[in-house]
C-alpha cells in the first residue's frame, strides 16, 4: 500500500506523548518519563507484548502471562484474563496500538487516494467501531483523514467494547488524537457483551455511514458463512444509504483466508438479491470471483512501510520486533446505489479495465515482475516500465498476454502510481 511520507511519519512524538499523559492520568504509569527506563519496559511491558504476540500468531505458550482463555474460541474478555491487567492493557497500548491505527490509516488514506468521497457530505460522519478495544481503528481513520486535501470531515464515534475499562481508555485516546490532529470529534463509548447477531443502534438513532473492525473476526468462533450473514442483517437494518464499511484483520494466511471466505460468503448472498445495493472496493476493484481463495495454499494480504516511533523502536528491539512494515489483510465495502467507477473516480479515469498491483515488485533484468489482480483474476506479469510501481498501483486498460503464471503487459492506457 502506498502512502504519503508525511502519514508515514504521523504517527510521531507529539501524538505518544498524549497517549503517555492519558496513560499517567488513568494511573497505568506513573509518569510519562516511566517509559524512558529500559528496566520499566523489560518488566512491565516487554512480556506482555509477548504474550499477545503469542496470541496474535496462534502460538501455544507457556508464559503466565498470558490470558487463560484461547482467543480463537470467541469473543473472550482477554483484557482481564492475565495475571496483570493493567500491564497487559499497557502492553498492547504501547507494543501494538500506534501499528495497528496504521494500517487502518493506510485504507482510509487509499480509499482519500482513490477519489472516495461517499460520506460525511452534510455533517459529522457517524461512525461505529465494533469491538473497539483502545480505539486503534478510529485513531487510524484521524490520521488518515488529518493528510486528507479537501475539507477535513468530522466525526461522530461510538465505540462499542465488551470491557468497560478499556473502552472508556479508548474513548479518551480517540478524543484526545483527533484534537490534536485538528478534527473535530464527538465519541462515546458503549459497554455491552458484543454478539454477531445482535444489533447494536437504538431504534431511535440515526443510521451509520461507517462500520469499523480492526482484529475482529480473528476472535470470532463463527464461520465465515454466519459472520456474513449476520453482518450484512446489520448493515441492512442499521446502515445509512450511503455508508462504508472497514474491516482490516491479520496477514497470518488462516485469518487472511476467513476475511476472503467471508468475502465470497457476501457475494454469493448479493447474488440472490434484487437491487443489492453492495459494492466491493478494495482491495480488488470488484466482484470477480478469488482465485487465492481458489488456491488452498494462497491468501491475499497487504503491506505499509511507516516510520515507527521513537518508543515503538525501544521497543522492537527490547522484544526482538522488526516492524519496520506493517502487514495486514483488508475488506472495504460500500452500500450505495452507485456504480464503483462513480465511487472511486481516481481509479477509472477512463472508464477502462483496471489491474492492481497485489504484491512487491521484483526486478528480472529490466522488467519489472509483480502480481495483478482484475476482472481476468491473480496473474504474474513482467512489465518493462520507467513507473515507480508498488502495491496498490493500477494498471489501466492494460493489453496483457501469456499465461497467468507468465504474463506480459504490452501496454497500458494509465498508470496510477
Amino acid at each position: 500500500m502506498k502512502i504519503s511520507d508525511a502519514l508515514s511519519k504521523r504517527f510521531d512524538s507529539t501524538l505518544m506523548k498524549s497517549i503517555l499523559e492519558i496513560l499517567a492520568d488513568q494511573k497505568y504509569i506513573e509518569s510519562v518519563t516511566d517509559v524512558e527506563s529500559p528496566r520499566f519496559l523489560n518488566r512491565s511491558v516487554v512480556p506482555h507484548m509477548s504474550a499477545l504476540s503469542q496470541m496474535f500468531n496462534r502460538l501455544d505458550s507457556k508464559d503466565k502471562t498470558a490470558p487463560q482463555e484461547p482467543v480463537a474460541s470467541g469473543l473472550k474478555n482477554y483484557w482481564r484474563a492475565a495475571r496483570n491487567p493493567k500491564n497487559f492493557i499497557l502492553g498492547y497500548v504501547l507494543g501494538y496500538m500506534p501499528g495497528n491505527a496504521m494500517r487502518v490509516a493506510s485504507v482510509w488514506s487509499e480509499l482519500l487516494r482513490l477519489g472516495y468521497t461517499g460520506i460525511g457530505q452534510d455533517g459529522p460522519i457517524r461512525a461505529i467501531e465494533l469491538g473497539a478495544g483502545p480505539g486503534s481503528g478510529a485513531i487510524g481513520i484521524a490520521l488518515g483523514e488529518s493528510f486528507s486535501s479537501g475539507p477535513k470531515k468530522s466525526f461522530d464515534w461510538t465505540l462499542y467494547e465488551q470491557d468497560r475499562g478499556i473502552g472508556e481508555l479508548g474513548s479518551r485516546f480517540v478524543e484526545r488524537v483527533h484534537s490534536d490532529l485538528g478534527l473535530d470529534a464527538q465519541v462515546q463509548a458503549v459497554h455491552r457483551k458484543l454478539s454477531i447477531n445482535d444489533f447494536l443502534q437504538p431504534k431511535n438513532s440515526k443510521p451509520a455511514e461507517l462500520f469499523l473492525t480492526s482484529y475482529f473476526m480473528n476472535e470470532l468462533a463463527e464461520s465465515s458463512e454466519e459472520i456474513a450473514e449476520a453482518f450484512l442483517k446489520r448493515w441492512d437494518k442499521e446502515l445509512a444509504t450511503e455508508a462504508l464499511v472497514i474491516l482490516v484483520e491479520p496477514a497470518l494466511k488462516v485469518e487472511s483466508r476467513k476475511l476472503l471466505a467471508f468475502r465470497k460468503a457476501i457475494l454469493d448472498r448479493l447474488a440472490h438479491r434484487k437491487g443489492s445495493r453492495y459494492q466491493i472496493l478494495l482491495p480488488c476493484l470488484g466482484h470477480q470471483a478469488c482465485e487465492a481463495l481458489e488456491n488452498p495454499k494462497d491468501w491475499c494480504h497487504e503491506e505499509v512501510t511507516w516510520w515507527r516511533p521513537e518508543l515503538t523502536r525501544t521497543l522492537d528491539r527490547l522484544a526482538g520486533l522488526d516492524r519496520k512494515s506493517l502487514p495486514y489483510s483488508y475488506l472495504v465495502i460500500a452500500k450505495t446505489n452507485r456504480s464503483i467507477e462513480e465511487i472511486l473516480p481516481n481509479a477509472f479515469p477512463s472508464r477502462n479495465r483496471v489491474h492492481r498491483l497485489v504484491s512487491p515488485v521484483h526486478f528480472e533484468g529490466k522488467d519489472s515482475e509483480f502480481f495483478v489482480c482484475g476482472e481476468d483474476g491473480k496473474r504474474r506479469v513482467r512489465f518493462r516500465t520507467d513507473a515507480d510501481l508498488g502495491r496498490g498501483s493500477l494498471l489501466v486498460g492494460a493489453e496483457i498476454r501469456g499465461e497467468k503464471e507468465a504474463g506480459r503487459v504490452d501496454r497500458v492506457k494509465q498508470v496510477v502510481e
